[in-house]
């Protein structure tokens, strides 16, 4: 029994998040208000109890439409935050869907409530009730209060929520460029250690050449004894 109730807390809970993040739903549900308030408070218009029933399903299925496009939205958002045409389909097709109901229940609110005589009667009641009038329009005001503040009063909080992403965002770049920066350590530390290889591979070589150079200056200074040779043998000869 906890669990089904909890279901309409639930439920509850996404209408609620429908009305202050949505702007259409907060749209139809000023008409609805008022179409009503006008059929049920007041006798200008002339409708049956189905005509009635077929207007209230059609706000209905309006507004509940509105919050399966929230929901699609939300859920497409939050499955590919990135471009996607695929996504972006999605969307539209939601969106769509709203735009379809939306259209005809206009039309059948038209064709059930086109009635020139109730205006008239609208017309001349409000001409002679001016409070009346005066609380027409203060309600109207409210109306627009209504649909556009809401976005105003919770623009602090996505802005806290833009930030907290900013500093995520931020983070996650600090993290990246240590990374970087660890990895270009750690390659520079190989390539110096590729070079002393190098350098320990090259100094046998340079320590042969000297070798090579006392070799060849011994080998050129051989032939110099045996052009003394003579001339020794030459001295006790003439002894």
């Amino acid at each position: 029994m906890k669990d089904f109730l909890k279901g309409f807390v639930y439920a509850g809970r996404g209408v609620v998040y429908c009305l202050v993040k949505e702007r259409n739903m907060r749209i139809h549900l000023c008409f609805t208000a008022y179409m009503f308030g006008f059929l049920t408070l007041y006798d200008f218009f002339e409708i049956s109890n189905a005509e009635y029933g077929v207007l209230l399903a059609l706000c209905a299925l309006v507004m509940g439409l509105e919050a399966v496009n929230t929901a699609v939205e939300r859920a497409v958002n939050l499955a590919c935050p990135e471009d996607n045409p695929v996504a972006g389909a999605a969307k539209d097709a939601a969106a769509g869907a709203v735009l379809i109901a939306a259209f005809f229940s206009v039309v059948a609110g038209v064709v059930i409530m086109f009635q020139p005589e109730a205006f008239v009667r609208m017309k001349e009641y409000y001409s002679e009730n001016v409070l009346a009038l005066v609380a027409l329009i203060v309600s109207v005001v409210f109306s627009l209060a209504f649909v556009f503040l809401p976005s105003v009063r919770f623009k602090p909080k996505n802005e806290e929520d833009t930030a907290e992403e900013d500093e995520n965002s931020e983070t996650g770049d600090a993290e990246d460029i240590l990374s970087e920066s660890s990895e270009e350590a750690v390659n520079t530390s190989e390539e110096n250690a590729e070079t002393e290889e190098d350098e320990d591979e090259s100094d046998p070589e340079t320590s042969d050449e000297p070798e090579e150079t006392e070799s060849a200056s011994e080998e050129a200074a051989e032939p110099e004894n045996p052009a003394e040779e003579p001339g020794e043998e030459n001295g006790e000869d003439e002894e």
